[in-house]
């Protein structure tokens, strides 16, 4: 019986050495191997994580991140696609900067306070309460905040977090979420990238504090003025399927090259884009009957599907293909134009 006693007491001495030298978590562990580029049958030890500033370990399908703390010198984790809730254990990885969590069932994120990040990946989750984001510092060179496919109603706790004058490139995106205005993203002011596609926005009106702005999604909204973007000169513009009515918040420069899409607007004129010479314009089923603001286009395409055309609009596409503008448009229409005084001349 002792001796029975003695053996048992012996392994469960073994099996806590083992735990304690040997990664446990399969996900973590594989992964490490595979950075590593070590056998599949060999354990990985623990101290192998404090040497790693990089762990790509996504799409393991189901997967924890228990073990994790013990790679202390961490600056940038893949962790995606593992239906992943509890994040706690990143409170014991105070050197994080880039984190990608996407594809998970986060809603919890309260271990993200206080970190000092460039880039964090929180898309696809099951968020409504960013509030913890409120205390992040934002800093470096290339970076992004993308919460989109989320249950967000509110960005205002954004409003005070930190961030460093140090970007050259920041991608925001709050794409498919619950949001009726933008409040809160201003303390960002280095976004050059925004997009807020499928929401509930109404008022953009926060976006003309964004100084370095050069590329705005917002299709599929209920916008109706793009009157704050007067101040900032995006060049690139795309705000299709919205209430626009006019594009008053443009300011159109020659010479530079412009990315603008207003299809399933009901534009009643476009005399804001007068004065533009190259670039991309789509307006695909928005009703303009009067494309002459475009005459000074000298390269470039336009898209005009679904418009109806007149004998004046007829010319102004004759005009403007001539000069070496592409012009996507229904070709039924205009051939009814030209096969107009063919018609004419027979019946007469």
């Amino acid at each position: 019986m002792k001796k029975y006693i003695v053996l048992v007491c012996l392994l469960l001495s073994l099996l806590l050495i083992y735990n304690q030298r040997f990664i446990q978590n399969p996900a973590i562990a594989d992964s490490v191997r595979i950075q590593l580029d070590m056998e599949e049958t060999i354990n990985v030890p623990k101290s192998r994580l404090n040497s790693l500033t990089q762990l790509h370990a996504s799409w393991w399908s189901e997967a924890e991140l228990d073990g994790i703390e013990q790679a202390s010198n961490l600056e940038v984790l893949f962790f995606e696609g593992n239906e992943v809730e509890d994040i706690s254990y990143l409170t014991k990885l105070p050197h994080l900067k880039e984190i990608y969590l996407a594809d998970n069932a986060i809603s919890d994120i309260s271990a993200l306070a206080d970190l000092e990040l460039s880039k964090l990946d929180l898309s696809y989750n099951d968020l409504s309460d960013i509030s913890s984001l409120g205390s992040v510092k934002f800093k470096g060179e290339d970076g992004g905040l993308d919460l989109s496919h989320n249950n967000i109603s509110t960005l205002e706790k954004l409003s005070s977090a930190a961030f460093e004058d140090t970007f050259d490139y920041f991608y925001f995106s709050a794409n498919n979420n619950e949001l009726q205005v933008l409040d809160g993203i201003e303390a960002l002011s280095g976004i050059t990238e925004l997009e807020a596609v499928n929401n509930h926005l109404r008022d953009i009106s926060v976006v003309s504090q964004l100084n370095d702005l050069e590329y705005i999604n917002i299709s599929n909204n209920m916008v109706d003025s793009l009157a704050p973007l007067k101040a900032i000169h995006p060049e690139t513009v795309i705000a299709a399927n919205n209430n626009l009515e006019k594009l008053d918040g443009l300011n159109i420069f020659p010479n530079k090259a412009y990315y603008l899409d207003f299809k399933g607007n009901a534009l009643t004129n476009i005399g804001d884009l007068e004065g533009i010479t190259e670039g991309y314009i789509n307006l695909d089923n928005t009703g303009i009957t009067d494309l002459s603001p475009l005459m000074s286009l000298q390269q470039g395409e336009i898209s005009f599907k679904g418009n109806i055309i007149t004998d004046h609009l007829h010319q102004t596409i004759k005009d403007l293909t001539q000069r070496g503008i592409m012009i996507e448009h229904d070709w039924l229409p205009i051939r009814e134009l030209e096969m107009k005084p063919l018609l004419n001349a027979e019946y007469n």
